[in-house]
């Protein structure tokens, strides 16, 4: 959230939201299902192999030093596939800067207990601020697009066709839209 905070001016991330969701085929059906099976699912997958298998396995058979290179840095290249062409260039780096060092972060909590609870514990919160992040914005391209009603009263509904960006997003008719009033 703090990342998210502090680059919102700079980056677009309606055109970003508009972008990943199509590129996963998400909607209003299929939402939760998605955000719950990242948030727990596919945080304990990355966890167990960038952590456990690529950190503290490889760890027993050579430096950790190169452990802590190779989980993180496999962690960060792992994203592309999910964010790879939605991202602008500039964002896709600081997204696999930022990736990286939250890998090197897991490892080091990790490498204290040998397991890697804590570490998914900590990747399943910062998962769930990314699924809050992208509810909020396909919320907000919904509701101007389809006044009145909300994207999970809508089920099955897809993404709107409008493109929104911004600055359309938060000057549409004056007024903030929810959540945000």
């Amino acid at each position: 959230l703090g990342a998210y905070t502090l680059t919102k001016n700079f980056f677009d991330y309606a055109s970003l939201v508009q972008s990943l969701s199509a590129d996963q085929k998400v909607n209003s059906g299929s939402f939760i299902g998605v955000a719950l099976y990242i948030s727990f699912c596919n945080s304990f997958l990355e966890e167990f192999f960038f952590r456990f298998v690529a950190f503290i396995r490889l760890s027993k058979y050579t430096a950790r030093k190169i452990a802590y290179i190779f989980s993180s840095g496999m962690f960060a290249v792992y994203h592309i596939a999910m964010i790879g062409m939605s991202f602008p260039p500039l964002m896709l780096l600081l997204a696999l800067i930022g990736l990286a060092i939250g890998g090197l972060l897991f490892d080091y909590v990790d490498s204290k207990n040998e397991n890697i609870y804590h570490s998914w514990v900590i990747h399943m919160f910062a998962d769930f601020a990314i699924m809050t992040i992208w509810y909020l914005y396909i919320e907000i391209l919904h509701l101007l697009e389809f006044p009145g009603k909300s994207f999970i009263d809508l089920p099955g509904m897809p993404l709107p066709t409008q493109t929104w960006n911004r600055e359309s997003i938060f000057s549409a008719g004056g007024r903030m839209p929810f959540p945000f009033r």
